[in-house]
């Protein structure tokens, strides 16, 4: 286990709040999913690949852009 200090911006904040409401987790579990899906999705891109959303089954997917 390793303890860190996280300072979030007030939208980062609001951002862990809202999954936090939706999934129920703590904030610790929500932070470690969060940071483990950004590093497979870094590592994704980083091969070359995309990375696509489909918000229904009706829509096209889209590329996922970070910034």
């Amino acid at each position: 286990m390793e303890r860190i200090t996280v300072n979030l911006n007030q939208r980062g904040a609001a951002a862990l709040k809202a999954v936090m409401d939706l999934t129920e987790d703590s904030k610790t579990d929500c932070i470690n999913r969060a940071v483990t899906i950004y590093a497979f999705i870094e590592k994704v891109l980083s091969e070359g690949c995309s990375v696509l959303v489909q918000e229904s089954d009706s829509t096209e997917p889209q590329r996922l852009v970070i910034f």
